[in-house]
């Protein structure tokens, strides 16, 4: 199955790229999705020790790392801004 994800602010940043393609031939949550990208980029772990620290969404909406991924389907990753 093809998961396309797309890049923003620090992941961004720590990847280098906006947008990735992933192949898994296995069905995979939103959470094990992540744990594959810390093997591959350490250093996002940064981003990702705390799930508080970023936002998902699956096909534009907002997501928990629960969810099954299907083929297809698009995550968009946020490090959530702080700011006043």
């Amino acid at each position: 199955m093809k998961i396309k994800v797309r890049l923003f602010l620090d992941f961004k940043e720590i990847i280098g790229k906006k947008e990735l393609e992933i192949e898994i031939k296995r069905e995979v949550t939103i959470q094990e999705l992540i744990e594959l990208l810390e093997k591959s980029y350490p250093e996002i772990k940064k981003v990702t020790k705390y799930p508080e620290n970023y936002s998902i969404l699956l096909n534009s909406a907002y997501s928990k790392l629960t969810a099954d991924l299907k083929d297809n389907d698009m995550i968009d990753l946020f490090s959530v801004i702080d700011g006043g």
